[in-house]
């Protein structure tokens, strides 16, 4: 009985949270279809080799200045977008040319706001804190209501969707799909949470460090002197199979320049291999492996691609964006028709109450 209390109490007031966190995790599924209809230029494929790459770099440093750029984002097999951010905090979107489709600041375009509002509610860090806790809040839930479904578990049915508002239906729908979506549930909760809090996560998983190495001050160079097209070719030697999916710039003059890879193997959209190059001599400072990891730290890897369906192409893969956008619709069913049985028990109690 105190389970269920705890259950129902928990997640009246959770509810909203949830439900936002819900819809906008389902709506973020779907943010590379949104660019490219967007963007028709995101639906042509951009060559990943180190010339086109480096001619790439050169043109958004001649069009913003290299010294206001952060990193770029190079574009996927899958959607041709370069995305580059600045140090002042603002973002832009290029095509496969170099020329300027989208620039903003902040979360103006409306993928960025959604994605805030899953993220941090629109808060910064204090939001995001406060879906972490959320997240782990989410996985209490969902084993909280197995343990008090269980001792019924040979009346749970197929029905979702409730047959009316009665108090019974609710609970049977909510009772159903709760179980359902238990699974997919608890996956979405705990990577979620994992991500917020990610020494708390590798600490459990016994992973260690996962972060690619902090920036490096080398011997100054110039911007203008960077050799782009070495640098590449440098980083693209070390691992001859890999995708070249992004580059970040210190803001320090002399900082080092980090290139990310993804190889083939690895679940990561963008990879989580990393070349730390010096910039004035092309040579390389250290080197982060994804696949030669611990297991601890390859699992916590795959946090982010389980996360956002970013598994890449493929009927597997687009199933699974389904099973992902009907989990968080879920999430979101689950806490309005609870929240709305247990303020209808709670109106109930109290007319009783004042009845008696």
């Amino acid at each position: 009985m105190v389970i269920h209390r705890i259950h129902a109490w928990s997640g009246a007031g959770l509810s909203l949270l949830l439900a936002i966190i819900g819809m906008s995790g389902m709506l973020l599924v779907f943010k590379d279809d949104f660019l490219r209809a967007s963007f028709p230029q995101a639906r042509r494929g951009v060559p990943a080799d180190p010339a086109t790459i480096a001619a790439l770099t050169e043109r958004a440093e001649a069009q913003y200045g290299a010294s206001t750029i952060r990193s770029i984002r190079f574009p996927a097999p899958d959607l041709g977008l370069i995305r580059v951010r600045f140090h002042t905090g603002g973002a832009a979107y290029l095509d496969s040319t170099g020329a300027e489709l989208a620039r903003w600041h902040g979360y103006a375009r409306p993928e960025e706001w959604v994605f805030e509002l899953h993220h941090y509610l629109l808060m910064g860090e204090t939001g995001e804190i406060v879906v972490g806790v959320a997240g782990l809040c989410l996985f209490g839930l969902v084993l909280s209501g197995l343990y008090a479904v269980w001792p019924a578990r040979r009346s749970l049915g197929s029905r979702v969707l409730p047959r009316s508002t009665k108090r019974k239906d609710l609970l049977s729908s909510h009772r159903n799909l709760g179980v359902l979506a238990a699974l997919p549930l608890i996956v979405m909760a705990l990577t979620g949470a994992g991500m917020i809090f990610p020494d708390a996560a590798k600490a459990l998983m016994l992973a260690g460090r996962s972060s690619p190495p902090p920036f490096e001050t080398v011997t100054p160079a110039a911007r203008g002197e960077m050799n782009w097209p070495r640098l590449y070719q440098t980083a693209q030697a070390a691992f001859p199979d890999a995708a070249i999916r992004g580059v970040s710039m210190s803001s320090r003059q002399g900082g080092a320049v980090r290139i990310r890879l993804r190889q083939p193997a690895e679940w990561q959209p963008n990879g989580r291999t990393y070349i730390m190059v010096d910039p004035a001599r092309g040579t390389i400072l250290s080197v982060t492996d994804a696949l030669s990891a611990t297991p601890g730290v390859q699992a916590f890897n795959a946090f982010y691609p389980l996360h956002s369906g970013r598994l890449g192409k493929g009927i597997g893969a687009r199933l699974y964006d389904v099973l992902l956008a009907a989990t968080g619709l879920s999430l979101a069913i689950l806490g309005s028709v609870g929240a709305y049985a247990f303020l209808t028990t709670s109106r109930r109690l109290r007319r009783n109450r004042a009845a008696e």
